[in-house]
């Protein structure tokens, strides 16, 4: 491998926060992060990049939404090709990303932040509640991509941590706290989907109730336009307590 690229695979690592290099040989690096779990494979193909990634719930999420979704990117035998340079950077970022929030990590980061938390019962619900809301949410940001996966909205203040099954009606915090239990949605779309008035079927086609009014329906149907929710398995149990709920109004 040629100095240059060398060169360009290290940068792409780095800048897409895997610090480590955790070495190399005539064909591939290893990288890790501080921050993340897991390893990050590059090595150089005759046009472009290979890629690959330890975590199984990272390369079925780069499967089955990153890929498909862009052009510069294709599937081989556990590792992803990418044509050039930016398409290496970007997918490295949102491997990244992925790692930061799959499903352990944000619950590990829960029981962090609650270690010397107060612990009379009624004060010690509201914190834990509004801790592992603060962390859903930043795992949500991560794995929509700061944006609105129906609308595109990427604004902050218009966007919300939307919980699939609600927070009350969780089993564990493992589910409160899961990515795949929850969507990023703008303010008016997670009121009629809290409330369960609207839902999605497994294809990530949106569902309104008739309970909605002609007016509220027509809105939301120019809203979602004919967008479809990008779903993996992951989210369809989550979704079926929801459409249940949704049927049952």
């Amino acid at each position: 491998m040629d100095y240059t690229t060398r060169v360009l695979i290290e940068k792409a690592a780095r800048d897409a926060g895997f610090e480590i290099n955790a070495g190399s040989d005539e064909n591939e690096f290893r990288f890790r992060s501080s921050q993340v779990p897991g390893e990050l494979v590059i090595g150089k193909l005759p046009a472009g990049y290979r890629v690959s990634v330890q975590d199984n719930a990272v390369r079925e999420e780069l499967s089955a939404n990153f890929v498909p979704a862009k052009t510069g990117y294709t599937l081989g035998n556990g590792y992803i090709a990418v044509d050039d340079t930016l398409a290496l950077q970007l997918l490295a970022e949102r491997i990244f990303e992925l790692s930061m929030w799959m499903p352990t990590r944000p619950l590990d980061v829960f029981r962090e932040r609650i270690k010397r938390k107060p612990d009379t019962s009624e004060v010690e619900r509201l914190v834990r509640q509004r801790v592992g809301q603060d962390v859903f949410r930043e795992a949500l940001d991560r794995y929509w991509q700061g944006r609105c996966p129906v609308t595109g909205i990427s604004d902050r203040a218009l966007l919300r941590a939307s919980h699939i099954r609600p927070w009350g009606m969780c089993d564990s915090d493992d589910q409160r706290l899961d990515v795949y239990n929850g969507i990023l949605l703008t303010a008016h779309i997670d009121a009629a989907f809290d409330a369960a008035l609207m839902t999605f079927d497994s294809s990530g086609t949106p569902l309104l109730s008739e309970l909605l009014s002609q007016e509220a329906r027509e809105m939301l149907i120019q809203v979602l336009g004919d967008r479809l929710l990008p779903l993996t398995d992951r989210h369809q149990a989550y979704l079926d307590h929801h459409r249940a709920r949704f049927k049952s109004r």
